[in-house]
C-alpha cells in the first residue's frame, strides 16, 4: 500500500455499497481517502496564470519523490496530470487518482489521459506492445 507517504494521497478504505441500504446515496464502489483542503495545481495554474521558478521547482521536487515512492512499490499511475496533483492549504503536494493506477514493472496499458500521455506511449497506442523498457 501506498499510504503514509507525504506526497500521495492516504487512503483508508473501499466498500461496496447497494443502493436498497441507504435510498439517498448511489450503488456502487465508495473509496475513502484523506480529506485534502487546497486546490489541484490546475486550479493554482488557472488563478496565478504564473508560477515562480522556486515554486514550479518545489512542486516538481515534491511530485518525483512522490512517483519515486511508487515506483519502489512497482506501481504505475498512468494519468500525471494538474488536475491529480494536490497542493494542500499547507503548501503540501501530493498525488491523488490512482483509478488507472497499474501493480508491477511493466505495463502495456495505455489508459490515463492522451493529452498528457508520454511520446511512447502514443507511438505504441495501436499495438500495445510495452514501453516501459525504454
Amino acid at each position: 500500500m501506498v499510504s503514509g507517504h507525504k506526497n500521495i494521497v492516504d487512503f483508508y478504505g473501499a466498500y461496496y455499497h447497494q443502493a436498497p441500504r441507504t435510498p439517498s446515496l448511489p450503488e456502487g464502489l465508495w473509496i475513502a481517502t484523506e480529506f485534502i483542503t487546497g486546490a489541484t495545481l490546475q486550479d493554482l495554474i488557472g488563478t496565478r496564470k504564473t508560477l515562480g521558478e522556486r515554486w514550479i521547482s518545489y512542486i516538481c521536487k515534491q511530485i518525483t519523490t512522490g512517483l519515486f515512492h511508487l515506483q519502489k512499490k512497482n506501481i504505475i499511475h498512468h494519468d500525471i496530470k494538474p488536475e491529480n496533483i494536490l497542493i494542500t492549504s499547507y503548501g503540501e503536494v501530493k498525488i491523488g487518482e490512482f483509478g488507472f493506477a497499474t501493480f508491477g514493472e511493466k505495463s502495456s496499458s495505455t489508459s490515463g489521459t492522451i493529452t498528457y500521455s508520454a511520446p511512447e506511449v502514443l507511438a505504441n497506442f495501436t499495438n500495445k506492445h510495452e514501453y516501459d523498457h525504454k
